[in-house]
């Protein structure tokens, strides 16, 4: 009866030894797993990161532009709505109609242009 008790022996069996192998071969297999993936999560996290920051300064870089169009954009149009401003000022002050005229009082107040000679 002491015979079939697991442990009255002194030894394992050479069964209980391959039985062991096989155990601490599937542990390591599932350790090595583990790191694996944490080092593979960890790659992964900083890849993110590295877009992320990516993204954000592509953004700004965009920002920045998009602003300087603008603002290129709204020079143009000031020196476009400056420019026929002027050029309305300049139409009504050689209009005869309008009280002030220079023409009104017979004076031409347009400059001379050169005449080009004919040969």
């Amino acid at each position: 009866n002491e015979a079939s008790f697991p442990c009255s022996s002194a030894g394992a069996g050479s069964g209980e030894f391959h039985v062991y192998r096989h155990l601490r071969r599937r542990e390591y297999q599932r350790q090595d797993y583990m790191d694996a993936m944490a080092e593979k999560q960890k790659l992964d996290a900083e890849f993110q990161k590295r877009l992320e920051k990516n993204k954000i300064a592509a953004e700004e870089q965009t920002a920045k532009r998009r602003k300087k169009r603008q603002k290129l954009k709204e020079k143009k149009l000031l020196a476009k709505k400056m420019k026929l401003e002027q050029k309305k000022q300049k139409e009504g002050e050689w209009c005869p109609l309008l009280l002030g005229c220079s023409l009104s009082l017979g004076v031409d107040p347009r400059p001379e242009l050169p005449r080009s000679r004919k040969a």
